[in-house]
């Protein structure tokens, strides 16, 4: 029998403040993910994917790596996204993502090559590296990914490789998270009812487009970055009611799905139903993926329109926020009961009420964007 490892570290969100915000619903609904390793398929199979996890971008041995695999990326990703549309390509497993976005341009006596960090030169470890990135991502794209460059255009935006601010990071990671959800969903759903892949009379890859915005085609560098959150993630609650009815009607199908969601979801439903309807439809998906691959699904995210504040309180788990929060309606009701107005230490209560308020104000207000009400 297969052993299955799964990586912890999976599970943790980089410390970086350009990674965007998640959907709402779906952050509170990860947190509730049993990670039970003994709930993975014993041979759970192991994804490959046609873009980077959007975490190469944001972890690395160093800033220097960091910034490497960002660069690198957006020097290839317009000849990737060409290369994927006008040929038969495979996806990629993330090891050989890694690899390939560790590579550094070094100047030959002839040409560019793209070799791993350390090499001496194009006849020996470097030529067997770009070999091994021909082989994987095809000659014509390496051939076209050889050109060094300061410029590169991302979406309808000229970019200085080495003036990159978080926020246009955010927008870069912001496109893979939807890719990567997109695809990931369609191999998942694949999985578990590969009898409906099968029947013709069924369009399953119709369905599953029809759950995002737009024509679901992958992105082209010239296509303007929304200004507004679309789809699963929108705020508008008559275009999030429509693609959760249809995340609704794809999961249907699947083993397990709970019977308490088998009810279409109205155009007429009010807001809290609609966000309980996605909650529970997130939770089932990222369980249905982590039981049969192992590791934490890629989920969706807001477009980074502004940073977070610098502070770390807004990552404490809820119990805190609740204890905190009793505490302050303790204390303001000690503060106002008769027999303690005329203490002597009502003054230190009511520094530590607005020393309370403050916290509990901290520890809510980076989330003023991401709650729903």
């Amino acid at each position: 029998m297969k052993v299955v490892q799964t990586n912890a570290k999976l599970w943790e969100v980089p410390a970086d403040r350009a990674i965007p915000p998640y959907a709402y619903s779906w952050n509170t609904a990860l947190e509730d993910v049993d990670k039970d390793i003994r709930r993975v398929h014993a041979n759970a199979p192991k994804i490959a994917y046609f873009f980077p996890h959007p975490f190469l971008l944001v972890r690395g041995e160093s800033a220097e790596h960091k910034q490497r695999y960002l660069c690198n990326w957006l020097t290839s990703q317009s000849a990737w996204i060409v290369w994927v549309l006008i040929s038969n390509t495979s996806p990629v497993i993330p090891c050989c993502w890694h690899d390939f976005l560790n590579t550094i341009p070094m100047i030959s006596s002839n040409h560019w090559a793209w070799g791993p960090v350390g090499s001496r030169g194009r006849d020996t470890h470097s030529g067997c590296q770009l070999q091994a990135s021909s082989d994987i991502f095809g000659p014509e794209f390496v051939r076209v990914t050889q050109a060094a460059t300061s410029q590169v255009q991302f979406r309808d935006l000229m970019l200085n490789l080495d003036q990159i601010d978080d926020i246009t990071k955010g927008k870069i990671l912001w496109d893979l998270y939807k890719h990567n959800f997109r695809f990931e969903l369609a191999v998942l759903d694949h999985l578990l009812v590969p009898q409906l892949w099968s029947d013709p009379d069924h369009s399953c890859l119709d369905k599953v487009c029809q759950i995002f915005p737009g024509n679901s085609q992958l992105t082209m560098c010239v296509e303007p970055f929304p200004t507004k959150n679309q789809g699963l993630a929108s705020k508008e609650l008559q275009e999030k009611c429509h693609y959760i009815e249809g995340f609704r009607v794809v999961l249907s199908s699947w083993p397990r799905f709970p019977t308490d969601l088998e009810a279409s979801l109205l155009p007429s439903a009010n807001s809290a139903h609609v966000w309980a309807v996605e909650k529970k439809l997130a939770l089932f998906y990222m369980q249905s993926f982590f039981d049969n691959f192992g590791h934490p699904p890629i989920v969706p995210h807001l477009i980074p329109n502004h940073l977070p504040p610098p502070c770390y309180l807004w990552q404490c788990d809820r119990s805190l926020i609740f204890f905190l929060s009793s505490l302050l309606i303790l204390f303001s009701f000690s503060l106002h009961s008769p027999t303690l107005l005329y203490l002597p230490l009502c003054s230190n209560q009511c520094f530590l009420c607005f020393s309370l308020s403050a916290l509990c104000l901290s520890t809510f207000w980076p989330f003023r964007r991401s709650v729903p009400w």
